[in-house]
């Protein structure tokens, strides 16, 4: 997660570029990359319609480098988080990565996303993961020896399906340590408060993503729209070639402040909805999250009658210009989780999704629960990964 001055997180992602209406061009960037490590899913840059764009992927936050930390055991803006994780494997390259993901099912299912385990083009790269789970007695560590892909996902981000589900050696169930429910309400999403977990690159919303990940942060942002192959307001297409919309939702990084100069001392709020589509929303001013590198699979959770579910998952995010005279929302202008960038998580709700989700978990009832055994290590606390 990439924390801004003022206060927020971010995320990096991959990058690709089209033409699109409105003479705008657009970064697209895919969440999944580790810190430390360099990342093998290279910036792939292409055009189409009206936009420039292209694909990578992190959280930022607004209020300073090093912010919005987790502590095991503490809520933070009402979520448990503790059954959020820190998953670390390595692919065919031989490369050492790192995502994040949730304990779902009866604990022996993390959901993450697809692209984290995969390479461009949707083939399955990683057979087994390490996924870690900070608790007030220590550090859980589980071995996740399956990963089940979505059967359409294909690598192609705007294609959608981004969804992975892991299943564990052992199931985790340790008491105060949550197992999420997923949000089954289409429709519910856009337009409320949500809460963003992940293990990403973080840093403020002026520079992007500057620290390394491995760092559990969280904050606030909202869902504005669903995909951008449609305009929010209109509905018209606008040309960003986003083939499924109803399988993603939108949100934006905003600096959260109408009247904070940006790098060049112009008066801006690097409000990217705003700025491109018309509609406005500062956002949650020092809380306000973006995703970045890392974050990968991360949750975001809205509230359902008291209830915070999984409603999103970290996928991509994007970075859009006007051709005609090179303007954006964008902070520093360049693809880092940066003020005034887009991200685009995995629609839950969206029956193709939930449908491959329910079809790796049993029923409720049908699996008895196993408490924490051999398979998994207690530690004080996790030394670094990558």
């Amino acid at each position: 997660m990439v924390q801004s001055r003022i206060g927020g997180m971010g995320f990096l992602l991959g990058v690709v570029v089209f033409s699109a209406p409105a003479a705008k061009s657009l970064d697209v960037l895919q969440s999944g990359t580790p810190s430390s490590i360099s990342d093998t899913r290279q910036v792939v840059s292409g055009s189409g319609g009206q936009f420039g764009f292209q694909i990578r992927a992190n959280y930022v936050t607004s209020d300073g480098p090093g912010t919005h930390v987790t502590t095991p055991g503490v809520d933070e803006f009402g979520l448990d988080h503790d059954g959020v994780g820190d998953l670390l494997f390595s692919d065919t390259s031989g490369g050492v990565f790192r995502c994040s993901g949730s304990l779902i099912g009866d604990g022996q299912y993390i959901l993450s996303a697809a692209h984290c385990f995969t390479d461009d083009f949707g083939t399955q790269t990683v057979t087994s993961a390490s996924f870690a789970l900070d608790t007030p007695s220590g550090t859980v560590v589980a071995n996740a020896s399956t990963i089940d892909i979505h059967p359409l996902w294909n690598g192609d981000f705007f294609n959608g399906h981004d969804v992975a589900v892991l299943t564990l050696d052992t199931p985790i169930s340790l008491p105060g340590v949550p197992i999420y429910e997923l949000n089954r309400i289409f429709g519910n999403e856009i337009g409320v408060e949500s809460v963003k977990v992940g293990f990403g690159t973080s840093g403020d919303g002026i520079t992007g993503g500057t620290i390394a990940s491995g760092t559990k942060r969280i904050g606030l942002n909202e869902y504005e729209d669903d995909g951008l192959g449609t305009d929010p307001i209109t509905g018209n297409t606008n040309g960003l070639g986003i083939n499924n919309n109803d399988l993603v939702l939108t949100y934006d990084f905003d600096s959260n402040f109408a009247n904070r100069n940006d790098l060049n001392g112009n008066d801006a709020d690097h409000d990217a909805f705003d700025f491109f589509f018309g509609v406005s929303d500062l956002g949650f001013g020092d809380d306000e999250v973006g995703a970045a590198p890392g974050d990968s699979g991360g949750a975001t959770f809205i509230d359902d009658n008291g209830n915070l579910v999984i409603a999103g998952i970290t996928s991509y995010g994007l970075r859009l210009n006007d051709i005609t005279d090179g303007s954006s929302s964008d902070v520093d202008g360049v693809l880092n989780s940066s003020w005034g960038e887009f991200g685009v998580d995995t629609r839950v709700s969206a029956p193709v999704i939930l449908s491959f989700i329910d079809s790796i978990i049993p029923e409720p009832g049908t699996a008895g629960l196993v408490f924490v055994g051999g398979g998994l290590a207690l530690f004080r606390r996790r030394s670094a990964h990558v």
